[in-house]
């Protein structure tokens, strides 16, 4: 099949039409392309308030690291708060489902709504929105601008809830197991153990013949590894629950770096338990089952030595 000088020309324009259609998308898309929050830089914020009737969470950030007002600033989940304002800063127009104030209860904006306001540190305004859920979906939120009538779909953005424990740190030891050398423990009225990691991974008590293995000492960095705390005692006395501690553990790391933790007394359905290297007296509440997996870790290690 031959093309003709008149075909290879109207090919040819053809293509040219393509690339330019490609190259510069229409009105619509671009459009689309919209942010929903035009001007909001992420990277300026540093509060962001949760509010929904009487019940208010205030997150700040000082020192390069959010932390939670009403916990007497307490470490924030830094992903949480980082991950809530990089997926506010990237709604579209495209995510427009509603223009109607009428249809907002549909949506979850119906008085039940939280309201967040992100500021800057010269206390401006940066981004005020609120963000609902209808009861029937268990993810994802839809937002209004304020001054505004459309409602975005976030899938990606759960409901923030106005409620200081839910953007806590709870990890409580945040331990990296591999790293551990040697462990200390110091359990009151009883001699304080220390086990060291031994180049065939086996643990050695210094000075002794006894030796455990990895398997045994195992048990006891998991648990501690994995153990949350529910909450943070709000302006609390150094002393709290730990006069003396019931159990201090220190874990020493390849290259220098160690973890501490003190374990107190009952604080009503709670343990009082705290890092050491924490800069203020805060004192974490872990469920008293938390607690006795804990203790019941190192008593194994403590019945494997006799």
């Amino acid at each position: 099949m031959r093309f003709s000088p008149r075909n290879w020309v109207l090919a040819a324009t053809l293509v040219v039409l393509v690339v330019l259609d490609l190259a510069w998308p229409d009105g619509r898309t671009a459009r689309r392309q919209e942010p929903a929050f035009p001007g909001f830089d992420s990277a300026r914020a540093t509060t962001v308030r949760l509010e929904s009737g009487e019940r208010a969470c205030e997150l700040r950030l000082v020192r390069d690291r959010w932390r939670v007002r009403e916990r007497d600033g307490f470490a924030a989940h830094q992903e949480a708060v980082r991950e809530l304002l990089s997926r506010l800063a990237a709604l579209s127009v495209s995510d427009v489902v509603a223009t109607e104030p009428a249809s907002h209860v549909l949506f979850g904006i119906d008085g039940s709504e939280s309201r967040l306001v992100v500021g800057d540190e010269n206390g401006a305004v940066l981004l005020d929105a609120r963000l609902g859920r209808p009861r029937d979906e268990s993810s994802g939120s839809y937002v209004v601008p304020a001054g505004g009538t459309a409602v975005h779909r976030a899938a990606s953005i759960p409901l923030p809830e106005p409620d200081a424990t839910r953007w806590l740190d709870l990890d409580l030891v945040d331990l990296d197991i591999p790293a551990v050398r040697m462990i200390r423990v110091e359990r009151h009225g009883r001699p304080a153990l220390e086990l060291v990691l031994q180049e065939d991974g086996r643990w050695n008590v210094p000075g002794t013949s006894k030796f455990l293995t990895q398997r045994v000492v195992q048990d006891l960095l998991l648990v501690a590894d994995t153990t949350y705390f529910e909450d943070v005692a709000t302006r609390p006395s150094a002393e709290v629950g730990f006069d003396p501690p019931a159990v201090r553990l220190r874990f020493e790391l390849a290259g220098g770096g160690s973890r501490g933790v003190e374990l107190g007394d009952e604080l009503g359905p709670h343990r009082a338990l705290r890092r050491t290297d924490w800069e203020e007296p805060w004192v974490a509440l872990v469920r008293a089952r938390s607690a006795a997996n804990l203790e019941g870790a190192l008593a194994r290690i403590e019945r494997a030595l006799e």
